[in-house]
């Protein structure tokens, strides 16, 4: 028995040994730690959102996220102290002063001739040259084009424009004249349809005429367009490119006068509606040549922006197609003086090339494609402000003009000053109106503005 109690006493000591170094294990640690944890009564620090956090933790720092990298403040390419988040223009406004040239087709070659006093002035006649004038140019006339635009979203992909553009009114003059005397020979030149012969209306001849002749060319014009569909079709860093659909209308007025002034001579002897005027009298012929050209036409064309740091390239291309509505119309006058058997002027309807037969008014409409072309150097001043100078092409393929309307053929006995005014003897043949069309072109150098907002 006494074996087994000794067994039993050794068992019991381990036991205690094994307790005792657990309690040991565990408690050592909670010794060494430290006692300077924030009691809960502390006050937390406050972010600037609101929110708190102890005064042991230190704030997150802002990430970017990847592929992105902040924008410096003031970017030269933007202007100065303008954040590029807060550039998000909507509406644009661009005002610019054109400096307009328009062609000019040449007029008639025998509109006004000169030579030797034997000559007559009449075209085939030895001497005979012509004075018509082939220098009349629409050169540097003022004028101005307007546009506005707005875009219907922020990120600029669909918008709107309209353009009003304008040539002021310009006119162009020429004036042949002799001396008191007549001595240089002016003669006003037409075919004769009943004898099919050249003639001429005598203005000024040594010694019979003495007078002048003056041409005057008048030009305007002005014209609009809008374009509701405006849609940006690459959005490059430094290419933009945009195509529009839209509705132009212009309207091109156009008027030539010829008008002559001859005061009779000792040797001379005018003619009024078919009566004779000595000397002492005088004749006035006026002719007029009136064209207009409306015009209506759908349009689409591109529009690209390049850009570099603050300047800017931006070319724009269109064509417009569809009806210009004509209209021409000849006219003219003839004015008397013969004292002392006039006490005042006389006036009868009908010049020489617009006489009562040949003086009408006509319209028709005709197909037409407007093709144009503008560049503009851009500098951007401000983030909203830019200043521009461009060029612009501009090109008609089918419209009337004055100089096209003129018809050199003449029946005088339609003719108030003619001798042969009324004759009833004589074949009576009528000249046919013409409708001549050709092309036209107008270029211009424009200086502006625009501002963005």
């Amino acid at each position: 028995m006494i074996p087994f109690v000794k067994v039993k006493s050794q068992r019991k000591s381990w036991l205690k040994l094994i307790v005792i170094g657990w309690i040991v294990g565990c408690g050592l640690p909670a010794w060494g730690q430290s006692s300077d944890t924030p009691t809960p009564t502390e006050t937390p620090k406050a972010l600037p959102d609101g929110s708190y956090f102890p005064s042991s933790a230190e704030p997150l720092t802002p990430v970017n996220p990847p592929g992105l990298s902040p924008v410096p403040y003031n970017d030269p390419s933007v202007g100065p102290n303008v954040s590029p988040n807060d550039l998000v223009p909507r509406l644009w406004f661009e005002a610019e002063y054109v400096s307009w040239d328009v062609q000019r087709n040449g007029l008639a070659p025998n509109l006004l001739t000169t030579g030797p006093a034997s000559s007559f002035g009449v075209v085939g006649n030895l001497g005979t040259t012509s004075l018509t004038p082939t220098s009349l140019k629409f050169a540097g006339i003022p004028g101005g084009r307007f546009t506005t635009g707005i875009w219907w979203t922020d990120d600029q992909v669909i918008g709107m424009d309209a353009t009003f553009m304008f040539i002021s009114r310009q006119q162009l003059g020429f004036t042949a004249s002799s001396d008191a005397n007549g001595d240089q020979t002016l003669t006003r030149p037409f075919y004769d349809v009943n004898t099919n012969q050249q003639s001429g209306l005598s203005v000024s001849s040594p010694g019979a005429f003495a007078g002048s002749v003056t041409f005057q060319d008048t030009f305007n014009a002005w014209g609009a367009e809008i374009n509701p569909l405006l849609i940006r079709l690459r959005n490059g860093e430094n290419f933009k490119l945009y195509g529009f659909i839209g509705f132009r209308y212009m309207d091109i007025v156009e008027k030539l006068s010829i008008n002559s002034y001859s005061y009779t001579l000792a040797n001379g002897q005018a003619s009024f509606l078919g009566f004779p005027q000595g000397p002492g009298s005088a004749l006035g012929v006026a002719d007029i040549f009136d064209t207009g050209n409306r015009i209506y036409a759908g349009q689409f064309g591109t529009r690209m922006n390049f850009k570099y740091r603050r300047f800017g390239l931006d070319i724009t291309t269109k064509a417009a197609i569809g009806s210009n509505y004509e209209v021409s119309q000849i006219s003219g006058a003839t004015t008397s003086q013969n004292p002392p058997f006039q006490t005042s002027s006389l006036v009868t309807a009908g010049g020489l090339l617009s006489g009562p037969n040949n003086s009408f008014r006509s319209s028709a409409a005709s197909f037409i494609v407007v093709p144009e072309v503008n560049a503009k150097l851009t500098y951007n001043v401000t983030d909203r402000l830019s200043l521009m100078v461009g060029y612009n092409f501009l090109f008609l393929s089918n419209v009337i003009r004055p100089e096209n309307q003129i018809l050199p053929y003449v029946n005088p006995a339609f003719t108030p000053s003619s001798p042969t005014f009324g004759a009833t003897n004589l074949p009576l043949q009528y000249p046919l109106p013409i409708f001549e069309r050709t092309t036209m072109f107008i270029q211009g150098i424009s200086f502006g503005a625009k501002f963005v907002y």
